[in-house]
C-alpha cells in the first residue's frame, strides 16, 4: 500500500500492474495461512464497499481495487475497518485543503489522493500499538 499511496500522491493514478502484484502477494499470503476463504471474502467486501462510490464517481477504480487487495490481506472486518478510517482520513484532508483555499490564488480542480488515507489507515489496522 506504501508504493500505492506514493504512486498515487504523484500521478494520481494507481498502476493495474501494482494491483495486481498486490492480489496475487495477497493470494499467496492466503494459501500460506491457509485463509483462502477468508481472503476471498475480503476482496468481496471490498468491491461491494467501493462499487457504489464508483458508480457515482467519488471514488476511482484504481482506488476501488486497492482497497480489493487490502480485503485480501486483512479479511471482512478488516477491510470495513480500514474503509471507514480511510473515509475519515479523507474528510480530514478535504477539510483542510478547502480551509487552505482561502490563502491560495491559483484555482484547481482538486483529485484526492484515496491510497495514502488507505496506506494509513491499513497500517494502522495492522500495528496498532507501534
Amino acid at each position: 500500500m506504501g508504493i500505492a499511496a506514493f504512486w498515487d500522491v504523484r500521478t494520481r493514478r494507481i498502476p493495474n500492474r501494482l494491483i495486481v502484484v498486490g492480489l496475487l502477494l495477497s493470494m499467496l499470503w492466503a494459501g500460506m495461512t491457509n485463509n483462502w476463504l477468508h481472503a476471498l471474502a475480503g476482496i468481496g467486501v471490498a468491491l461491494g464497499i467501493g462499487i457504489i462510490p464508483f458508480a457515482l464517481r467519488i471514488l476511482g477504480g484504481g482506488d476501488v481495487k486497492a482497497l480489493m487487495v487490502v480485503g485480501g490481506f486483512v479479511g471482512v472486518t478488516g477491510v470495513a475497518k480500514v474503509a471507514l478510517w480511510s473515509a475519515a482520513g479523507c474528510g480530514l484532508f478535504s477539510a483542510i485543503y478547502w480551509a487552505s483555499l482561502r490563502f491560495r490564488t491559483v484555482q484547481t480542480t482538486p483529485k484526492l489522493p484515496v491510497a495514502a488515507p488507505l496506506a494509513i489507515a491499513t497500517w494502522a489496522l495492522t500495528h496498532p500499538f507501534v
